[in-house]
């Protein structure tokens, strides 16, 4: 997924910013967020979780969702 999403935060640039958590190194993080399965991606403003997406697809679906969340 991160070539995926490193495209998707490069031409969305300035509307989003990627931030990967690695599970082993940050268990109070993925504890808090209350992820449960890999990848899941979350798209947060102000600290607060607007929308989640669990499990890998393909870069037009996570492109769309992204998107969406973003209008």
């Amino acid at each position: 997924m991160t070539p995926i999403l490193e495209q998707i935060a490069k031409d969305l640039a300035g509307r989003v910013k990627l931030v990967e958590v690695e599970v082993d190194e940050a268990p109070k993080i993925i504890e808090r967020l209350a992820i449960r399965s890999v990848p899941t991606l979350i798209v947060m403003k102000g600290g607060k979780a607007l929308a989640t997406h669990v499990g890998a697809a393909p870069a037009v679906i996570v492109r769309s969702w992204a998107e969406e969340v973003l209008v």
